[in-house]
């Protein structure tokens, strides 16, 4: 995706109207795995060990792009669709309100299920995260995860293009190992109407961990036999855009440090919060400047666990599932 920002709005125009900004609309890269791959690589991953399979467009966003990605190295998986442009996303950020995003699904919507199940019989990952949604892999998910193999699975949910079926990723929830989400997001894809429910319900369903941002207000992390709750970061926040991927890319960089990534389910919680711990700092990196990936490094991730961590951790909280 390409994201068209404009944050720090005072208001919203009126019909026919036009409001001056203060500060400059910004053009940036987004999307959920190259907003992952890059992460990784910001947080010290060799570039060589990260892959993207992607669908692009023509035209200029499709090159900017392939330029951004160019420049850190990492393998890239991509379709090239003629017909349209590159996936496109307008944010804009009122101050003291959440976002509201105007989402153009563009190439995405033509992913070919098979360019994906190509890529992961090529690259072989130990980990693959994958957000469908709003691609053409959506509908053929089962498939996709089986040429995963053994790798351990990461799925990120976010509210589906209206079009796609309810449930649509309910079939390959035996196989997925981790699923993360907000509040609104867990519940899009879960037949329960409250959030608890709801993450019973995709345990029962196979996952065995259930990741759950909660922005300025924490993390839980829960599986069966643990329950982690964990407070916020506190940064002076600018824009919120990509913290979510950023927490997927500090959580996946953590579980690739050890030496056997062995079943997420049977983490401990002091493991657990350490994810957390993780995941939590990068996306609060993130939340300080416009665009999805701009915030992040490695200096000021490592700055913000050393002025912030200990206390965040001491914090954190653990409930046995007995208790929940």
């Amino acid at each position: 995706m390409v994201d068209i920002l404009a944050v720090g709005l005072e208001r919203i125009a009126e019909p026919g109207a036009i409001v001056y900004v203060d500060r400059e609309t910004e053009t940036r890269i987004g999307g959920h795995p190259v907003d992952v791959a890059i992460d990784l690589v910001k947080l010290g991953m060799p570039p060589e060990e990260v892959a993207v399979a992607a669908a692009v467009g023509t035209g200029i966003y499709g090159n900017f792009v392939r330029d951004v990605m160019a420049g850190y190295r990492f393998d890239t998986f991509l379709q090239t669709v003629e017909s349209v442009d590159t996936g496109k996303t307008i944010v804009l950020k009122l101050h003291g309100e959440d976002r509201r995003f105007f989402n153009d699904p563009g190439a995405n919507w033509l992913l070919d299920p098979d360019h994906v199940a190509d890529a992961l019989r090529d690259a072989r990952p130990e980990m693959f995260c994958l957000r469908p949604g709003y691609s053409g892999m959506d509908l053929h998910l089962p498939g996709i995860v089986q040429c995963a193999g053994d790798a351990l699975v990461f799925l990120d949910v976010m509210q589906p293009h209206p079009t796609r079926p309810h449930g649509f990723v309910h079939p390959i929830l035996p196989s997925v190992d981790i699923v993360h989400g907000n509040e609104r997001e867990l519940l899009a894809h879960a037949d329960a109407t409250e959030l608890e429910a709801a993450v019973e319900e995709l345990l029962e369903r196979g996952v065995k961990l259930v990741l759950l941002t909660l922005g300025e207000h924490g993390a839980r992390a829960i599986t069966a036999a643990e329950s982690v709750v964990q407070p916020g970061f506190v940064v002076e926040v600018l824009d919120t855009t990509g913290c979510g991927d950023a927490f997927c890319a500090a959580v996946t960089h953590t579980l690739l440090e050890r030496d056997d990534l062995g079943d997420v389910g049977a983490l401990s919680a002091d493991d657990l919060a350490r994810l957390l711990l993780a995941g939590q700092a990068a996306g609060a990196c993130v939340a300080t400047t416009p665009g999805c990936v701009e915030g992040l490094s490695r200096p000021a991730f490592d700055e913000l666990l050393a002025e912030q961590g200990s206390a965040v951790l001491a914090a954190t909280a653990d409930a046995s599932v007995a208790s929940r």
